[in-house]
């Protein structure tokens, strides 16, 4: 399953809603997190936190937090062969909106990487 492929998003999706300790997890106050990766095919899906934990594709109407990268930098964050970290420092991941709400929910965050590290070796 290629990663961001309309497959590889349904079983990120899938992941996420059966994912029970994840959805126990979800905050009271929703918080929105967006990927955008650009490109020939440009690829935006986010994920809403708040009454549960959901992937949906498309923009979000009003994200709290926005990543933005390109097709390169994204396989390689998500192979793991570099961090999310890195590629900001280096100017090739981009972040918009709040950064504090990143620390605010450094558990949860920490939590949906869990629960799509599977999908990594898969996709």
């Amino acid at each position: 399953m290629r990663y961001l492929s309309p497959e590889w998003l349904e079983a990120a999706a899938g992941a996420i809603a059966d994912d029970e300790a994840l959805q126990r997890l979800a905050p009271d106050t929703p918080f929105v997190l967006q990927h955008q990766v650009t490109g020939e095919e440009p690829v935006t899906w986010h994920v809403v936190f708040g009454d549960g934990v959901t992937l949906r594709t498309g923009a979000a109407d009003r994200p709290d937090v926005t990543f933005r990268c390109d097709p390169t930098t994204a396989r390689r964050i998500h192979d793991g062969e570099e961090s999310a970290q890195q590629a900001f420092m280096e100017g090739r991941l981009t972040l918009g909106g709040d950064p504090d709400a990143l620390l605010a929910h450094h558990d949860l965050l920490s939590s949906l990487t869990d629960t799509l590290a599977p999908l990594r070796h898969g996709g």
